[in-house]
């Protein structure tokens, strides 16, 4: 039986892909696109359970970073991702709807899109700010991992305080900027980051 089936793409600028899949074979195929070996990722809606295939070596391979996979699923994931869909009290596979490629494609996309640049430019921002001396790289380090704490809701009250200390630096060292200059310098180095990619 043949099902509709979406490929969300490793790396940056890229949407995601409708596919057919053989169900009946559909391992060789998954296996193929993911390029090996696979696992399953879930998640369960009032809808449907949505069943996303990652290459069970994502991290010992290297595979590129999946933003999208890591946004709908909850977790980082690298390396092309397929995603099945079934129905609540079904174990058969099923046509992923149409409506969730299309929120998949729109709403979705554009916040993953928007999360993206956004980091891109926060990464520039602090890397400019280890640069120009204004935070060492250990507090960057710190940023980084306290940002992630403090949307998981588990950051503690003195590393929130250590945190907003060192944004509350970088905020008065960025309005020291001449603003257009530090946009272009931004610009310029987050086009650098992405051409990497």
């Amino acid at each position: 039986m043949i099902t509709n089936a979406v490929l969300l793409p490793a790396g940056a600028s890229v949407t995601p892909e409708e596919i057919l899949l053989d169900t009946d074979n559909y391992a060789d195929a998954v296996a193929e696109i993911v390029g090996g070996l696979f696992e399953p990722v879930h998640i369960d809606t009032e809808d449907g359970h949505i069943v996303g295939y990652v290459n069970e070596n994502f991290i010992a391979d290297g595979l590129e970073y999946n933003y999208l996979a890591t946004a709908l699923f909850g977790k980082a994931l690298q390396g092309n991702v397929v995603v099945m869909w079934s129905y609540p009290d079904e174990d058969e596979t099923r046509d992923v709807p149409a409506e969730f490629v299309e929120f998949l494609n729109g709403p979705f996309l554009e916040t993953v899109a928007e999360s993206y640049n956004l980091s891109v430019g926060m990464a520039v921002l602090f890397e400019t700010a280890i640069e120009a001396g204004t935070i060492t790289i250990m507090e960057g380090a710190f940023v980084g991992r306290a940002l992630h704490e403090n949307a998981e809701g588990t950051i503690t009250a003195d590393d929130e305080e250590k945190l907003n200390e060192i944004l509350d630096r970088v905020n008065e060292w960025g309005r020291s900027l001449d603003e257009l200059a530090m946009m272009r310098y931004i610009v310029e180095k987050a086009d650098e980051q992405n051409d990497s990619e």
